[in-house]
């Protein structure tokens, strides 16, 4: 459950949102693991307070996991890429010792289908905007090049990238961003739910409606501050769109 919280009332109301969560449960006769249930709250500074499901206080976490996607409190996303780079390595090694006697291209075919989900699933939400967390993917990706090709002596990553004709990842995910940003613009029908989320963006950053059917060809840019912001999804694509 997710609610924007401003002051004393939203509290009040977000708790009593629980309260009904947990009378249906009750009237159905169901029950939550309440050790499983956890606060996050993104924000800076302002205290968060203790809400309660059966007057038992829920614990407060700084990440959590989300339809795959770790989200955390300080909307960074250093914790999931961490954790899918580390999952496909995982998948790289499996690869090597299972198709060790392979032909380059069942190689190539098991890296794209078991090995690149975990660095792409969702990459939208989490594409990263440090050099030190697209070098982390980058080099995931290098791995698997010398495991494909099954480089030796000193052949240079690129050169082989380029022969198996693989993108850099952040390129890919660049071109994921725009693609998805075109269609929420162009077909409100598809993405109901973004369509509205990029128009409420649109409104807060630039103080006036300016919604989709007013800028159907050229979005605009959104003036931004802090990093988080400045690098989310649509004003950095937005910024891409332009170059």
């Amino acid at each position: 459950m997710y609610q924007v919280v401003n002051n004393t009332e939203d509290e009040r109301r977000f708790q009593a949102n629980l309260d009904l969560l947990t009378g249906w449960a009750d009237r159905w006769e169901m029950s939550f693991n309440i050790t499983k249930c956890k606060i996050i709250a993104f924000q800076a500074r302002r205290p968060v307070p203790e809400y309660t499901m059966n007057n038992i206080a829920l614990k407060h976490t700084d990440h959590c996991k989300y339809l795959g996607v770790t989200l955390q409190s300080n909307l960074r996303f250093d914790n999931h890429i961490a954790h899918k780079t580390c999952k496909a390595r995982q998948q790289i090694g499996m690869i090597r010792r299972a198709l060790y006697w392979a032909p380059t291209r069942a190689r190539l075919i098991a890296y794209k289908s078991l090995c690149l989900p975990h660095l792409e699933y969702a990459s939208c939400a989490w594409d990263p905007w440090t050099k030190k967390e697209i070098d982390q993917l980058e080099m995931v990706q290098s791995q698997a090049i010398r495991m494909i090709g099954d480089l030796k002596g000193r052949r240079g990553v690129t050169e082989a990238r380029e022969e198996l004709r693989l993108e850099l990842l952040s390129e890919r995910r660049q071109k994921c961003r725009i693609k998805l940003l075109l269609n929420i613009i162009a077909k409100e029908d598809a993405h109901p739910v973004l369509c509205a989320a990029y128009d409420e963006v649109i409104k807060e950053t630039e103080g006036a409606i300016h919604t989709r059917s007013q800028s159907r060809n050229e979005p605009r840019s959104i003036s931004t501050t802090g990093n988080s912001f400045y690098n989310s999804f649509v004003p950095r694509t937005i910024r891409d769109l332009k170059k």
